[in-house]
């Protein structure tokens, strides 16, 4: 799912807090913290470039990875 004009992506989980990673194709990692219901869950992403991204989230001490698109 390619995200074009949104600047926020919302994690979704029964957890109380999301650890996330946010790295691009080579590994780097661009942006990492905690996420929490209380802040929306909410991953802004207007200071990312064009291009394709690995976003790991760990909910519930369970990692998840997926491929996101954004599009500028």
């Amino acid at each position: 799912n390619p995200l074009k004009n949104e600047t926020y992506v919302f994690l979704m989980g029964k957890t109380r807090v999301n650890k996330y990673e946010l790295q691009d194709m080579s590994g780097k990692i661009l942006q990492k913290g905690i996420l929490t219901k209380t802040t929306g869950n909410l991953l802004k992403l207007d200071q990312v470039a064009s291009g394709t991204y690995l976003l790991k989230v760990w909910m519930d001490d369970k990692l998840q990875s997926k491929l996101i698109q954004v599009l500028r």
